[in-house]
């Protein structure tokens, strides 16, 4: 039954490291390493904003598969722990999706931060 909980901790998906406090600097001084050199940099603000919104819906969706996971997971963490330890092999990680959400997150903060140093109205 340790086992079984061990397992599921280990599903759990960690937070992304937090981009760094540059709240002290101008919005224009706030760009890190990278996003000048992005995609993103050569939008505008509407492209920005449809940037975000596109991010925050790929998001959702992959949200969206690993919820729909969780329910299996926990069934067969149940099975496993109660009757046959083995079965813990069918447990669906969803490792790649959590990548991909890390990644968008990533997108988002460069999208916030590129938006403030343009000025733009929303971010």
């Amino acid at each position: 039954m340790l086992l079984a909980c061990v397992l599921v901790a280990g599903c759990a998906r960690q937070s992304p490291a937090l981009p760094p406090d540059l709240s002290s600097r101008p919005p224009d001084q706030r760009l890190v390493a990278g996003d000048l050199e992005s995609a993103e940099a050569r939008l505008d603000c509407a492209g920005l904003a449809q940037e975000y919104d596109n991010n925050k819906q790929a998001a959702a969706k992959i949200e969206g598969v690993i919820a729909g996971n969780r329910g299996h997971n926990q069934a067969v963490t149940y099975v496993a722990g109660v009757l046959f330890p083995p079965m813990l092999l069918a447990i669906k990680p969803d490792s790649d999706a959590k990548k991909t959400l890390d990644d968008l997150q990533a997108q988002r903060d460069r999208i916030d931060r590129l938006s403030k140093a343009k000025r733009c109205g929303k971010g």
